[in-house]
């Protein structure tokens, strides 16, 4: 409780909103009058956080993503970029991610909003009602050991309703994942298949079994392919379409075995998604690519929907560097949210789940804390109006891919 004097009245405050967590996270509140109209005065709560790691902070240099470090040898023709900055893609863009390091967060220095928790979205029911998912979760690149472990639990505890953890092989850290999700029945999966396991029919099998066994499950929820691509061809390599048909058809008999409950892809565009429809006899569950105000995916989107493909997005923080965003930022104001909840919530408004990741356990929770949280129809075209200057990838560009 904060005790707050106002016209020489002593009142108590919760500092907690109702239906919140009350698990402690190393918050401090001082609440000071607002200057408003009229007698009554509003109370503004301010949370102070300590400072903490920003994973992909673009104020200490902008940069492009690749998840697949290493797989996918082809060298880059563009040059790392800032936001809202047009990029034509000639070939993939695979740098390593840039140090870990502290700076600002995305949103005011010093504040941190709660958004009240209220009842949880509803769930995601995958096509056929082979699945019931999750809507937002957790990404796991480029984390591992303690790190992983602490980000994850966390996020388990404040959402014991259920939590979408992402991973991959080509990460390392399922073994990681599978430590950290010890005693919690309710998370739901997701793996891949790395693009170094598209070379036949058994090395994709083999990555399944490899993924089971480290994750320590006899059943896993869902199985992507990683990447449209086969690791060491070119990008314009006529075999990615062949190895891409044998991939899926592994994936569709482990299915049918009962390894996988739902199967689905990665990155893949309309134009995989529609040469894929010619060989399945089962269709992706899911597709997850990257999404966010400066690449929305509609046309993707109404694709996917047309064959009952659901839609996961991933860097929906565009690498970190949306988070710094002038409209992102004055949406968040407006809502009392922070710019991550705006950005995440932005995705399940387009009808998408949602991974977004953090190296911070607290700003982690945080991120997921977008229930109560509604952007409205001017909310909606502001953020639909990033695109003006052109489409921004953060991540890499599947489109290359034959």
């Amino acid at each position: 409780m904060a005790e707050v004097r106002m016209d020489g009245a002593r009142i108590e405050v919760p500092l907690v909103a109702s239906g919140a967590s009350t698990e402690p996270t190393r918050r401090s509140a001082s609440c000071t009058p607002s200057r408003g109209h009229g007698r009554r005065k509003a109370l503004q709560f301010r949370f102070h956080r300590a400072r903490g790691r920003v994973d992909g902070d673009p104020s200490h240099r902008p940069f492009l993503v690749h998840p697949l470090d290493g797989l996918l040898p082809m060298a880059p023709t563009s040059h790392p970029h800032p936001a809202h900055q047009r990029v034509q893609y000639h070939r993939p863009f695979y740098p390593s991610v840039g140090r870990r390091g502290r700076g600002p967060r995305g949103h005011p220095a010093g504040t941190f909003p709660a958004i009240t928790r209220g009842t949880d979205m509803e769930a995601v029911r995958l096509r056929d009602g082979v699945a019931t998912m999750p809507r937002v979760g957790v990404g796991t690149y480029r984390m591992g050991g303690e790190e992983l472990v602490h980000v994850v639990r966390a996020a388990a505890k404040a959402r014991p309703e259920g939590l979408l953890v992402d991973t991959a092989r080509a990460y390392r850290n399922e073994r990681a994942v599978a430590a950290a999700l010890e005693g919690c029945p309710h998370a739901f999966v997701v793996t891949k298949v790395s693009p170094k396991a598209m070379g036949s029919y058994e090395d994709v099998r083999k990555s399944v079994h490899d993924s089971l066994q480290d994750l320590r499950r006899t059943q896993l929820d869902l199985v992507l392919l990683h990447w449209p691509g086969a690791s060491k061809l070119p990008p314009d390599s006529s075999l990615h379409s062949t190895k891409r048909a044998v991939a899926w058809q592994a994936l569709e008999d482990l299915h049918r075995e009962g390894l996988a409950r739902t199967i689905g892809v990665s990155n893949f565009t309309e134009r995989h998604i529609k040469e894929l429809e010619k060989v399945w006899s089962i269709a992706p569950h899911v597709n997850q690519v990257e999404m966010h105000p400066m690449i929305p995916q509609d046309a993707l989107l109404r694709t996917c929907s047309s064959f009952g493909i659901h839609t996961m997005a991933y860097s929906p923080l565009g690498a970190g560097a949306l988070l710094k965003d002038e409209t992102v930022n004055s949406i968040a104001e407006r809502l009392h949210s922070t710019p991550a909840q705006v950005l995440v919530r932005w995705c399940v408004q387009k009808g998408a789940s949602c991974v977004v990741k953090s190296a911070s356990a607290e700003r982690m929770v945080s991120n997921l804390q977008v229930v109560g949280l509604e952007l409205n129809a001017r909310d909606m075209e502001e953020l639909k109006g990033m695109t003006r200057g052109g489409v921004v990838k953060f991540c890499w560009d599947p489109e290359t891919i034959l």
